[in-house]
C-alpha cells in the first residue's frame, strides 16, 4: 500500500464534510416507498432487480435493464452483442473476478485487481470499447460501463455517475485508483472511509448495499443538493 494516498484523502475530505445525520438520511430516503409501494427513488431497484436469482458469472438482460434505474440506457446494438456474440467472452472474464472480493479488503491488491492486465480492466475495455459490425463505437461511455460492472461486482466497482465525478473532481483514468486509495486510507490505525460507510449503511438499514454503493448514494445526493 502506498504511504501517500492523495486521491483517497480527497474523497475522505469530501465525505467528512457531509454531516453524518444527512448522510444517513440520504441513504434511508433512497430506500423509501410511497403509499402505493413504489420506490421513491428508482435507483433502489438497481440492486434488487432479479432478486436472489442474479447470475454472477454471466451478463444478463436484467443486468442491462437494471442500469436504467440509474438514469442511463445501454444502446440496443451494444446490448444485443454483449448478450449474444460476446456472451462467452464476458463470462470468461467474470469467472476470473471473485464475487467475494471487496475493494476495502486487505487482500485487494490494486495492480492485480484493477491494473492494465487484470480481468476487470479487460472487461471494462470490452464493455466500454466494443464495436458494432460496421466498426463504429457503440455508445457505452464510462458512466454506463461503470454501472454495468457495478451491477456484476458491486463490492469492487464504483459507479461513475457524472454528479459524483463532479463533486469529487477526479479524472476518469484515476477513478478506480482513487476509490481503492480511499477504502485503504489509514489514519492513525483507523480506516475512516470504511468506518464512515459501515456506520451509514448500518444506521440507514441498508445491509444489502455494498460500501461503495452506500457512499455513491451519499455523494450523489450531496452533489445534487449543492448544485
Amino acid at each position: 500500500m502506498r504511504d501517500n494516498l492523495v486521491l483517497g484523502q480527497r474523497i475522505w475530505d469530501i465525505l467528512r464534510s457531509i454531516p453524518t445525520s444527512e448522510a444517513i438520511r440520504y441513504v434511508s430516503e433512497s430506500l423509501e416507498e410511497d403509499a402505493e409501494g413504489r420506490p421513491r427513488f428508482t435507483g433502489r431497484c438497481f440492486e434488487l432487480l432479479g432478486g436472489t436469482g442474479q447470475v454472477p458469472m454471466r451478463l444478463t438482460a436484467e443486468d442491462l435493464l437494471s442500469v436504467s434505474f440509474l438514469s442511463v440506457d445501454v444502446p440496443a446494438s451494444a446490448a444485443w452483442q454483449l448478450l449474444t456474440r460476446l456472451d462467452a467472452t464476458v463470462s470468461s472474464l467474470l469467472v476470473k473476478i471473485p464475487t467475494e472480493l471487496t475493494i476495502e479488503s486487505e487482500d485487494c491488491d490494486y495492480d492485480f485487481t484493477f491494473g492494465s492486465l487484470s480481468a476487470l480492466q479487460q472487461l471494462w475495455e470490452l464493455v466500454r470499447h466494443g464495436t458494432e459490425f460496421n466498426g463504429k463505437k457503440w455508445g457505452i461511455g464510462p458512466t454506463i460501463a461503470s454501472k454495468i460492472l457495478a451491477r456484476k461486482r458491486p463490492n469492487l466497482v464504483p459507479v461513475q455517475d457524472e454528479v459524483v465525478v463532479r463533486i469529487l473532481g477526479i479524472r476518469d483514468k484515476d477513478y478506480w485508483r482513487a476509490w481503492w486509495e480511499a477504502m485503504h486510507l489509514d489514519i492513525e490505525g483507523r480506516r475512516p472511509v470504511v468506518e464512515f460507510a459501515n456506520n451509514i449503511r448500518s444506521e440507514s438499514g441498508a445491509a444489502h448495499l455494498s460500501l461503495l454503493r452506500t457512499l455513491d448514494i451519499v455523494l450523489w445526493r450531496a452533489g445534487r443538493e449543492r448544485c
